[in-house]
């Protein structure tokens, strides 16, 4: 028998402290029915919150909310924001209700539930483009708990869309077949705005759940060939993947539903944009009014050496968190900004890359060459 003893078993998260800065700001947005005590644009900081709104695991009303916000906290301790709609033509009104809930601060939503379509895609992408007409940009996780009339093998494609705002996730947990998309969400709200989520390294979920693997629909990823997945991914889907000799569960890549060629059809550009254009704003708006020095009807050099700073300060910060890789700002000074009272400011954003391949060309020698 052990010795008589007082024995402490020391807990983490119970102070709640959440990642400093505004990029880890999300919200669940749920398909579902109502639960009597949540009020769309409520917020919340751990799983224990969502006991007090009674969102729990113990009825299906609420099973998958649930399974997705405990999902979320596994990965990241930040603010989550809530809304239920019963179908997707109220996501524009959860989405406003949440930004305005929360300043506008709201950076990345996952939609989770209801029937995949690419209507609904469409939809999710019209939400979230009025936020961003209001300087409120935010990424949208959809996560559909059904594929209709659709298998893997017949899913539309997503490349040829202009959703860029919009990444559909179809990965569940196959013991449970509940859905990434919480998963998704906290990783996205964890890394770097330039980070891909796909990183190995950095952002294996597997752990109590996503060791073994499904999709929507009940396919499990045992059954999937590399070819089948290869086809998925080609037409814009996530899911979450496993590495041959490698343990964990990961994101297959982070794309957009846009075309492939866009600037923006991966979740990283997207967030690094967004990320630099509220930082540019917020230092440009109190500037909003003032005055413009001229000489010899150009811009003086003072008020070109001013704009160019204030533009300069944030984007050399995300350079320096290697969010940026480099940036450019070239002001005119002949614009005519007597007439038209508007300064026109040329940035040009260079992105960190993605090693989404590394080919190693490798064969036998006779002996070592320098």
């Amino acid at each position: 028998m052990s010795l008589f003893d007082v024995t402490f078993l020391q807990t983490d998260g119970g102070l709640g402290r959440v990642l400093a800065g505004d990029d880890a700001i999300s919200a669940i947005v749920y398909q579902g029915e109502p639960t009597a005590l949540l009020q769309n644009g409520a917020v919340i900081f751990s799983s224990a919150d969502a006991d007090n709104l009674n969102i729990t695991s113990a009825t299906a009303d609420t099973a998958p909310l649930r399974f997705a916000i405990d999902r979320f906290f596994e990965q990241v301790s930040a603010p989550l924001y809530l809304a239920i709609v019963t179908q997707e033509s109220d996501a524009a009104a959860a989405l406003e209700t949440i930004q305005n809930a929360a300043d506008g601060a709201v950076r990345q939503v996952l939609y989770v539930g209801g029937t995949f379509s690419v209507a609904n895609v469409n939809t999710l992408q019209a939400a979230a483009a009025s936020q961003y007409a209001l300087h409120r940009g935010l990424s949208v996780i959809y996560a559909p708990d059904s594929l209709g009339t659709f298998m893997l093998a017949t899913l539309p494609t997503l490349v040829t869309g202009s959703a860029q705002y919009v990444s559909v996730v179809l990965g569940t947990d196959y013991l449970s077949s509940q859905s990434q998309g919480g998963a998704t969400l906290g990783t996205i709200a964890k890394s770097k705005v330039s980070d891909c989520i796909g990183w190995v390294r950095q952002y294996n979920v597997s752990g109590t759940f996503f060791d073994r693997l499904g999709f929507v629909g009940g396919e499990d990823y045992k059954n999937v060939t590399m070819a089948q997945l290869k086809a998925i991914k080609d037409k814009g889907y996530i899911f979450l993947r496993k590495y041959t000799g490698f343990s964990g569960s990961f994101h297959s890549d982070s794309q957009t539903a846009t075309l492939g060629s866009s600037d923006y059809a991966t979740i990283e550009n997207v967030r690094t944009m967004d990320k630099a254009q509220r930082l540019v704003r917020a230092a440009l708006v109190p500037e909003l009014g003032s005055p413009l020095r001229l000489k010899g009807g150009k811009l003086s050099e003072q008020t070109l050496a001013k704009f160019e700073l204030l533009v300069t300060n944030p984007l050399t910060a995300m350079v320096d968190a290697q969010e940026l890789s480099e940036f450019s700002v070239f002001i005119n000074p002949a614009q005519n900004v007597l007439s038209t009272s508007t300064l026109e400011i040329q940035l040009g954003l260079t992105p960190l890359s993605v090693a989404r391949q590394i080919t190693v060309p490798i064969g036998f020698q006779v002996k070592a060459s320098n």
